[in-house]
């Protein structure tokens, strides 16, 4: 009797300690014998363990090194893997297979110059495959993910020789054999470049990306099944906007985070668009702070909205470096609230989970390690400022019909109610137009007149 009751004792000892093991917050660093690591990936699993991976500089070599690592549920590590292969490698993205087994896509520079990219499969005890992706050489890697079906999503950007610059690349692969079934490679300007790729509702797939004209711009597409394009977009501006991910809401919109450069300096706003099932840019809205603020990655709410993840100083009133940020919006792209976690040396986010709406996890790098970190039911606090009231930027110079004077013509886009729409055109000289930034501040002084 009394051997049962220590057995009970203990095993109830054991669920006390694991129930307090999920309900604490933490943040863990990881440096694993760098001089630099970084954690660009992770993934929760049903058991509340996580798989994450980056990079790594090790201290006794000078080639970066892609890494993958099983975490417990209170973030430490109980395994690590390493890709046996010579030469410097990132790793761009990782998914789960149907059979619950982890894949990994990573890129390589070989002894002769080519940049190899790889598919592996792995479990928690042992990597499986290690497959060259077929037609993918030379190409740069941003994401990668599985799809219903299996099958493997990788996208990024590949270089042709002068004057074609870089294309888009997106493919599906087979994660067995690293096969590629189609291969999606547009260019719309000299530098094209996929960010993320997602399936929609519809088993489509939906990209965003940055292409280089006057100035960089965000660009947006839609492709079927056989990755051919349905539509595409690019969001112009007069600014340097990114995108960095998107997601899909219950009405087949797309939903896409990033960050704009309206103070036309080194400081960067969220940028907030909402493109329509066609194709068709709906409205943009600018957030910001007193300092740097980007919007990394996006996620679905358990009820309606979104949940956007990034990196800002606004809690250091623009000062501190960057570091973790929360935000929570409504359906209608409204913020109701961010969360800051203010770290001591610059920390950016690349990756981040959302548990029940009330469990929050991020990963990236601060300083020179690699950080992973839980966050539960934090407080949200309005900080973020919706953007200016303009945006200006001159077209070009044309003769007055009546005083045959030269005058400049200003591209115009009018925000109401918090969001960009498309505006109107300013046609004459004359009055002075302050334009300011999310901020508050004056950027320039143009003459206009509406």
């Amino acid at each position: 009797m009394r051997m049962k009751i220590k057995v009970l004792f203990a095993f109830f000892c054991l669920l006390f300690q694991n129930f307090i093991s999920e309900a604490q917050d933490f943040t863990r660093f990881y440096a694993d014998s760098a001089e630099l690591q970084s954690a660009t990936r992770f993934l929760p699993l049903a058991n509340g363990k996580f798989w994450i991976g980056g990079n790594r500089l090790p201290s006794s070599g000078d080639e970066l090194k892609a890494w993958v690592c099983l975490l417990d549920n209170s973030g430490f590590i109980q395994k690590r893997f390493r890709f046996n292969l010579s030469g410097y490698q990132t790793l761009a993205g990782m998914g789960l297979l149907p059979d619950g087994r982890l894949t990994c896509v990573f890129s390589r520079k070989a002894i002769s110059g080519i940049t190899e990219n790889y598919v592996a499969i792995l479990d928690s005890q042992q990597i499986f495959s290690v497959q060259r992706i077929a037609d993918a050489d030379n190409a740069v890697l941003d994401d990668a993910f599985v799809d219903y079906g299996g099958k493997v999503l990788v996208c990024g950007f590949k270089g042709f020789p002068d004057p074609e610059g870089n294309n888009f690349f997106v493919t599906r692969i087979q994660p067995l054999t690293g096969a590629s079934d189609w291969i999606f490679d547009n260019g719309v300007s000299q530098n094209d470049h996929i960010k993320n790729v997602i399936q929609t509702a519809d088993g489509r797939y939906a990209v965003c990306g940055d292409v280089q004209q006057d100035t960089y711009n965000p660009y947006v597409a839609k492709l079927d099944t056989n990755g051919q394009l349905i539509w595409d977009i690019v969001l112009t501006s007069p600014w340097n906007d990114g995108s960095q991910k998107l997601a899909e809401d219950s009405l087949g919109r797309i939903w896409l985070v990033g960050e704009t450069s309206t103070s036309a300096g080194p400081l960067f706003d969220n940028a907030l668009s909402l493109i329509s099932p066609g194709g068709q840019l709906l409205w943009q809205q600018v957030l910001g702070s007193e300092g740097q603020d980007a919007a990394f990655l996006i996620r679905k709410a358990g009820t309606n909205g979104f949940w956007v993840g990034g990196y800002s100083n606004a809690s250091t009133s623009g000062q501190g470096p960057i570091s973790p940020y929360l935000m929570r919006l409504n359906s209608l792209g409204q913020s109701l609230g961010e969360a800051f976690w203010p770290f001591t040396s610059p920390s950016p986010v690349y990756d981040f989970a959302v548990q029940g709406d009330t469990v929050f996890y991020f990963c990236g790098i601060s300083g020179t390690q690699a950080y992973f970190m839980k966050r539960t039911q934090p407080a949200l606090n309005q900080v973020f400022v919706t953007g200016t009231d303009f945006r200006v930027s001159e077209r070009e110079i044309e003769t007055d019909f009546y005083s045959h004077q030269p005058i400049r013509l200003f591209d115009v886009w009018g925000r109401g109610q918090g969001l960009w729409q498309p505006g109107c055109k300013l046609q004459r000289p004359g009055e002075i137009f302050i334009l300011r930034n999310a901020k508050g501040q004056a950027r320039k002084i143009l003459p206009a007149l509406f």
